[in-house]
């Protein structure tokens, strides 16, 4: 229900006062959360295909119940004594009482006495703690159609006799003190299960019997050779390979959907977590490394022809799962290592189910529980459970495996209990739109909606220049802090609503208008437009004069905003059309475009794109802006726009029906609400300015057309002048550096590649005179060392790096110490010679001369070949230049008293 939320609220307005939809639900967390059940019984799941009917404000309970009992019993031929039905029980608590009107309901369709049943908890539906929720009735089906009746199993968790279809009323609005209020009308909200509905018509005992899983049952077999899918549940299920081949199943159908749909498993720590139980179980129970890939590829054949973006996002698709498969490999490789090193502290790893990723997040929590638990304590209280869950991240499944192999009795119910505790009373407000208050105060006003199709009428010159729209209009309302004003003087920030308008607001990516609103003796300055449910909102400050109820006032566009977001707004498309032939998986996520720039979002697994990549999509940009294309919008039914071989769409989105769309020939096709260029020859430039990592597989690219991207090329024309003088020596870097801030991406990594190598040159050559100083330096010691002892000397170095020091006391005829000091790095080495073997150092190791100074400051070996020969430190602490220079003489002072002990 979540898209239609703001309609329940009252924030926007319906399109049809009734609608029938099918829906992809993915349960991984929250309030529903199946990933614990599924495996484990036929008709959980993590992805699920739910089948709906919405009324936003029309009928409600007895044409809802009249339609689903007449659909399932007429339509599907369902036989009526297999069905049960479950009506709200009422709540003291909450003040409301029994639903009689929906139990006499299903009583006069025809539904015996017996079969309808009262509920409380489950016939009351909330998405969240917060938001519109309701009583609803449900319809329960007996899969072993029991004579004698099954009402005793009806909410019961016995898989035979299964939920199938949930009617929801939809007139509370719940708050984050708990307390319910009616909302401003009534909705009904259905959901069906598709799996559930085709275990019945298919006369299957459960879902995974039904034909959206027994191709895969058969993929699995087929590719591993592992046994064939038994339907073993339970004790029966001995080897557990049953649970595994339905769990597979399962995550396959979820981990190829969300990707589908656009979802990053970097970004997305659900979607990571299924997706790498299922890679688990690929090599574990079935040792086939590729299964999961054939399984993907049999689900978007399967559910391709009803979900489109299947085939948009194919490449996609496959490359998120090989990217996610080596990261896994990886980590388990890497973790595997270091379980074992945690095992000797705490044997129980060794003994959890969970893979050694997973096993190394509960130490710890397997610490904590060490700690907190009172010797010979055997049982697993809730609080304590409860903080291993709050703070470590153990799942109640987990913390059952951890007690079971810690030999303790987990207190489930008093755990369940402190969990709810906690999120009552941790109950905070769902976002709330901006616009929410002005939504219900314009539809309790009831003025008609805002005429804006004047936003998109604008037309463009032969000589290019463009006449947008500006329209004369009247107020309908004036809007200030929240509530409604008779008017608004000068130097009064608030919202104006209008009769008609010429002003664009915020959608579809695309930043709202600015402009001005002008009428005798007066102006309103509008700063931003956005949309509240059917009206459009100006909103600025008025700058001069009075603003009225009732007054007539000229709309004027901010000609170079307006422009501005339409070149950005299609440099954006044509990007993303470019990126789409670059690089072989991409997809776009979010887009941002405004009269200054552009931002673009995008999926791409191959790694950050390279400079040369991003060459290519300026060159083919420019191409097409030279070729001045046509830029044409047109709108038609979406049944047909989804049949566009060429369509571009955005993972997740709800189009409407008919969608408006904007093509340019041979380049793209995408669903656009915003406004465009009429002709990509009135880009007239485009430079990509910079690109970032937003997580793995996800890139976020900005960019300039237009005047701002001239300005960029000159930009860039400086850049390069500065790569030649910095190669010539004309050049300083602290002169060149501002350069590579101002320049477009391409030239700026050239001019900070050149930067790197003189840097790095700098560094060399830096290096190779500290050597050569520390060389003398410690030469002329050992000659001013008489007694032919030691020599400890503190050396302080011009550049950072690691100390050269092993290579240079190798060659010492002393036993020598050094300290060096430089910009945050405090190191020592030291070298005692085989031959100094009598008196003061020479009876010591090397180790043994280093080992008093980690007494005295937080420090790190570092690995060495012989140290009874040579040694080094390494201080981790992190101190201030002072603190550092003060260190540096305490160890030199530490090593000579150790030296000549």
């Amino acid at each position: 229900m979540n898209q239609f939320k703001p309609i329940f609220t009252g924030e926007e307005v319906a399109r049809w006062p009734r609608a029938v939809n099918s829906q992809k639900c993915v349960r991984v967390g929250g309030k529903h959360n199946d990933l614990s059940d599924v495996g484990l019984d036929g008709y959980h799941h993590t992805f699920f295909e739910m089948l709906g009917s919405w009324s936003f404000g029309d009928y409600f309970k007895r044409e809802a119940c009249q339609m689903a009992w007449c659909l399932l019993t007429e339509g599907y031929g369902i036989s009526p004594q297999h069905l049960y039905v479950t009506y709200f029980a009422g709540d003291p608590a909450l003040g409301l009482p029994p639903d009689h009107e929906c139990r006499d309901i299903w009583r006069q369709i025809g539904v015996p006495a017996e079969r309808v049943l009262p509920f409380r908890e489950a016939n009351f539906w909330e998405m969240g703690p917060v938001g519109p929720c309701g009583p609803c009735t449900e319809l329960h089906y007996d899969h072993l159609q029991r004579p004698g009746g099954a009402a005793h199993r009806v909410n019961a968790g016995h898989s035979d006799v299964t939920e199938l279809w949930n009617l929801v009323f939809i007139q509370h609005q719940r708050h984050e003190d708990g307390s319910l209020t009616s909302l401003p009308e009534r909705h009904v909200d259905t959901g069906m299960g598709l799996e559930r509905l085709a275990a019945v018509l298919q006369q299957v005992p459960d879902n995974y019997g039904t034909d959206l899983f027994t191709p895969l049952f058969s993929d699995i077999y087929q590719t591993s050779g592992a046994p064939a899918y038994g339907g073993r549940y339970g004790a029966a299920d001995r080897t557990g390979l049953d649970t595994a081949y339905r769990t597979l199943a399962d995550h396959a159908r979820m981990v190829t959907v969300t990707l589908a749909d656009g979802a990053v498993p970097p970004d997305n720590h659900k979607l990571r977590r299924v997706l790498r139980r299922a890679l688990h179980l690929c090599e574990n129970a079935f040792h086939a490394p590729r299964l999961l890939s054939v399984l993907s590829d049999r689900v978007a054949e399967m559910l391709g022809p009803a979900f489109p973006e299947f085939d948009l996002q194919s490449n996609n698709i496959k490359a998120a799962l090989a990217a996610e498969r080596e990261s896994w490999l990886a980590s388990v490789s890497a973790a595997a290592g270091e379980r074992r090193r945690c095992a000797a502290e705490l044997p129980e790893l060794l003994q959890l189910s969970v893979g050694p990723a997973e096993c190394l997040q509960l130490v710890d929590g397997l610490r904590e529980l060490r700690r907190a638990l009172p010797a010979g304590e055997r049982r697993l209280d809730g609080r304590l459970a409860l903080q291993l869950h709050t703070q470590h991240g153990m799942s109640e499944e987990v913390l059952q495996e951890v007690a079971l192999v810690r030999g303790l009795q987990l207190d489930v119910e008093a755990f369940q209990a402190c969990l709810a505790e906690v999120r009552a009373d941790s109950r905070q407000a769902a976002p709330v739109s901006r616009h929410l208050a002005d939504a219900l105060l314009l539809r309790r006003l009831g003025l008609p909606s805002t005429d804006d199709a004047a936003k998109y009428e604008y037309t463009r010159r032969a000589s290019g220049e463009y006449e947008l729209p500006s329209v004369t209009a009247r107020v309908l309302a004036v809007l200030c802090a929240g509530g409604r004003a008779a008017a608004a003087a000068a130097g009064q920030r608030c919202s104006v609503v209008l009769d008609r308008t010429c002003f664009y607001p915020e959608g579809g990516g695309q930043a709202g208008d600015r402009g001005v609103l002008r009428w005798p003796g007066g102006e309103l300055s509008v700063t931003d437009t956005q949309r509240c449910r059917d009206f459009t909102l100006h909103e600025g400050t008025v700058t001069a004069g009075r603003l009225a109820d009732g007054q007539e006032v000229r709309c004027e566009l901010d000609a170079g905003w307006r422009l501005g977001c339409m070149r950005h707004h299609t440099a954006t498309h044509l990007l993303l059309a470019a990126l789409r032939h670059v690089l072989t998986a991409t997809a776009q996520t979010a887009s941002a475009s405004d009269g200054r720039r552009l931002r673009l979002e995008v999926t791409s697994y191959q790694g950050a794109i390279t400079a040369q990549q991003i060459s290519e999509c300026e060159r083919l940009v420019q191409e097409w802006t030279a070729a001045a294309l046509p830029i044409s919008v047109g709108s038609e039914p979406l049944e047909t726009a989804l049949r566009r071989p060429q369509l571009t769409l955005l993972a997740g989105e709800v189009y409407p029906d008919p969608v408006r769309l904007v093509s340019v020939p041979g380049v793209s096709c995408e669903p656009c609400c915003g406004t465009h260029l009429l002709s990509t020859a009135d880009l007239a430039a485009f430079r990509v300015t910079s690109q970032r990592a937003a997580g793995l597989g996800v890139r976020v690219l900005r960019a300039v057309a237009g005047p701002a991207a001239q300005q960029a090329e000159r930009a860039a024309a400086r850049a390069l002048h500065a790569v030649e003088r910095l190669v010539a020596g004309q050049m300083s870097a602290a002169e060149a550096r501002p350069l590579a801030e101002e320049a477009p991406y391409r030239e700026k990594m050239a001019l900070l590649g050149a930067l790197d190598t003189l840097s790095d040159a700098g560094k060399a050559q830096q290096k190779e005179q500290d050597v050569a100083l520390m060389e003398r330096q410690l030469a002329a010691l050992e000659r001013a060392e008489t007694d032919g002892r030691f020599v400890v000397h503190h050396f302080a170095g011009r550049r950072p790096y690691a100390v050269p020091a092993m290579r240079l006391l190798k060659r010492r005829r002393l036993p020598t110490a050094i300290v060096y000091q430089s910009r945050g790095v405090l190191s020592v080495r030291c070298a005692v010679p085989a031959g100094a073997q009598e008196g003061g150092a020479g009876a010591l190791s090397a180790a043994d001369w280093l080992a008093d100074l980690t007494g005295h400051v937080q420090c790190q070996w570092v690995p060495v070949p012989e140290p009874a020969r040579m040694a080094g430190l390494d201080v981790t602490s992190r101190l201030s230049r002072d603190d550092e220079a003060q260190l540096a003489e305490l160890l030199v002072q530490l090593l000579r008293q150790r030296a000549v002990r």
